[in-house]
């Protein structure tokens, strides 16, 4: 399962915040190895892999508002294989009305 956030530093703090009260892996760089377990990734580092299942963190309009934010958000939204769970604080992002 991957966390996909909008960038590295999104991803990190999310990695600190969580990582004390359940096994996740923060991938800022790409390994050679396969990546397994549950994971927090920047989306640029997603581009391209998939999983069976993914939460896509902070899809707020305040985060994902721009033209080139929506790309990013489509990139997100298709890794995932068989579920994509979407979360955010405030209103949703317009790109998912």
């Amino acid at each position: 399962m991957a966390i996909i956030c909008k960038n590295r530093k999104t991803a990190a703090d999310l990695y600190f915040r969580i990582a004390g009260r359940t096994k996740v892996k923060l991938v800022d760089y790409l390994e050679e190895q396969s990546i397994t377990g549950t994971i927090i990734v920047p989306v640029y580092l997603a581009k391209g892999l998939e999983f069976d299942a993914v939460m896509v963190y902070g899809t707020d309009n305040k985060t994902y508002n721009t033209n080139y934010d929506k790309k990013l958000l489509y990139i997100a939204c298709t890794r995932a294989l068989h579920r994509l769970s979407l979360y955010y604080t405030g209103k949703i992002t317009r790109y998912l009305k």
